[in-house]
């Protein structure tokens, strides 16, 4: 009883704790990309209402400022009050009739804009120029202004001034005011055109827009323009700033709030919500899981006890099932057949032994040592010395020689060694096969021979020279280089041939099947050439990893390169050279 608790708990608690897990993988992401998405949305909302009043904000600027351009452009106006200046005596009628057009032209253009104020003031003083009943200050100069230094900079253009003293009046508030210099001919102001809006002008212009967002808009004095929210100080404190939009035109800058709990206060109640649900989701998957572990374990535990019997020497056991899960049908089947088993294997376990003794014992006895063959072949080279035949002496000392290093020392050598032992091969291959005129070249430099590299790394690449690159009867006499150069932290080497060359699509078959090897080790070609490829790729990705590289180049008629870069490694002790 006491495992069957423990296993239970087990269960009970590995259930749920994977339910919470998994329940928790998708709540909490859900919940993050909803908050994203609910905050992402209302920040376009405000940014599409705050472009809205941006936008007329910038149409009621542009409007006063193209009403400024027609009047400093008009020549009718400008003309009389060039000469009103430059002639003392000049005709006063004509710059009266003049004054009372342009007061009439402007009057007509600011109609439809409510409270704009007007005047015009000469280099000297104020012209009869005037929309308000504010009282003129007659001795104002605009020398004097704050502003003629900024007006001046670009008489082509207004500029836009916020919060504008007006000494131009003598009783006044501040006012965000449109200036536009008018100059005469030699581009000399002699006149300035200005256009008043007040503050309270401003607030009824945006309120018109009914803004349904908390927003506060500020001039470019950060002069509060108008604001929606009733408390500013508190509800900002408690408010995140979700956009904040500058004009270009005008400066002016408005920047919506949220409020915290908004965001809070809803995530909340989703999150109440999520918690009820899974709790529910979870009694019942308590209970579900509650009766099916049950199913479970019984037939376990019946099956347990079967196992002790075994384990007590009661083989002839058989286990019962009579339930319908075919997964714990099989689990009893298979017990019941381990017993069957078990009771074979007994049986036949003596006979097993004696027969793999016996197959050990036959296969030393039938074991070779190759130790013998080398001394064998030292034998015949020496008895060949002795009858005089030279040639076959050498042949058994080079055959010896390949013997010996193919069984001696690591299977990681230096270049120079590699070498020594293709030399070895070359001249058997060259004596017993029909290779006789095959010359072959040496390139290494002496950097490079102490290079650490697989053994038998030449050999097999070679051997298909020999097999595949020439013909039975070549026109050109066949040559084979082999040579080495180092570049940077790799050596290269290169085995070359001037033989027959391959067709195009032979070339790209070869390195297609190169590159399968090189990703796939298990791969296997069915040709010979991939065979002997395949050797130098395995022992060279066993000692370099993904380092190496093999590359063939071939040109059908001239001949066949096989390159191999590998990476710099050096044998510190190797001092031996190529001659």
């Amino acid at each position: 009883m006491t495992a069957r608790r423990k296993m239970f708990s087990y269960l009970y608690i590995r259930n749920i704790t994977y339910i919470i897990c998994s329940v928790l993988v998708v709540t909490i992401p859900f919940l993050i990309m909803l908050y994203h998405y609910s905050r992402n949305e209302i920040i376009k909302q405000d940014n599409e209402a705050i472009r809205l009043i941006n936008d007329r904000l910038d149409e009621f600027f542009q409007s006063i400022q193209l009403t400024e351009d027609t009047v400093a452009t008009d020549s009718n106006f400008i003309v009389p009050l060039t000469l009103h200046y430059a002639l003392p005596d000049y005709d006063s009628a004509k710059t009266e009739v003049a004054f009372r057009n342009v007061k009439k032209t402007i009057s007509n253009l600011t109609l439809f804009q409510e409270g704009i104020q007007f005047c015009v003031i000469g280099r000297d003083g104020h012209l009869p120029i005037n929309s308000t009943n504010q009282m003129i200050n007659n001795s104002f100069v605009p020398k004097e202004a704050n502003w003629y230094q900024k007006v001046l900079s670009n008489t082509k253009i207004s500029h836009i001034i916020f919060n504008n003293q007006r000494d131009y009046y003598l009783s006044s508030s501040n006012a965000i005011s449109i200036i536009r210099a008018i100059t005469d001919n030699t581009d000399k102001p002699i006149a300035f055109i200005i256009m008043d809006v007040t503050y309270p002008t401003i607030r009824n212009i945006i309120a018109k827009s009914e803004p349904k967002i908390p927003i506060k808009i500020y001039d470019r004095t950060n002069t509060l323009l108008y604001t929606n929210i009733k408390n500013p100080t508190k509800d900002v404190q408690d408010s995140a700033i979700l956009n904040r939009q500058t004009s270009q035109e005008t400066g002016i800058t408005i920047t919506s709030y949220t409020r915290n709990h908004f965001f809070s206060g809803g995530i909340g109640q989703i999150v109440i919500i999520s918690l009820i649900t899974l709790l529910f989701y979870l009694i019942c998957i308590f209970i579900i899981s509650l009766l099916s572990t049950r199913r479970f374990t019984r037939p376990i535990f019946s099956l347990m006890k079967n196992m002790k019997e075994v384990n007590e020497g009661n083989l002839n056991v058989t286990a019962k099932y009579k339930g319908n899960i075919v997964e714990l049908n099989d689990l009893f089947h298979s017990f019941n057949m381990l017993g069957q088993g078990l009771r074979h294997m007994i049986k036949v376990n003596y006979e097993t032994n004696l027969l793999k003794t016996r197959a050990e014992l036959n296969a030393l006895y039938q074991k070779t040592d190759p130790h013998f063959l080398y001394n064998v072949l030292e034998t015949i080279s020496s008895q060949a010395i002795i009858d005089g035949s030279e040639s076959a002496s050498v042949m058994c000392q080079k055959l010896g020689a390949m013997l010996a290093y193919n069984l001696h020392g690591q299977d990681i050598v230096s270049l120079n060694s590699e070498i020594e032992h293709t030399k070895d091969y070359v001249f058997i291959t060259k004596n017993c096969v029909s290779f006789h005129n095959i010359h072959i070249n040496y390139d290494l430099d002496a950097v490079t021979l102490k290079q650490l590299i697989p053994k038998m790394t030449i050999q097999p690449i070679l051997e298909n020279c020999f097999k595949h690159a020439f013909d039975l009867d070549p026109v050109i006499p066949p040559q084979i280089l082999i040579s080495s150069k180092k570049a940077d932290e790799f050596v290269i080497i290169k085995i070359s041939d001037n033989g027959k060359g391959m067709y195009s699509n032979q070339l790209n078959g070869l390195n297609n099947r190169l590159k399968q090897m090189v990703n796939n080790l298990s791969f296997v070609s069915k040709d010979r050439i991939g065979i002997g490829l395949r050797q130098v790729h395995a022992r060279l990705n066993d000692y370099y990893g993904s380092l190496y590289s093999i590359k063939i180049h071939s040109t059908l008629g001239k001949g066949t390169t096989v390159v191999l870069t590998v990476p710099k490694k050096v044998e510190e002790d190797e001092t031996s050279c190529i001659k």
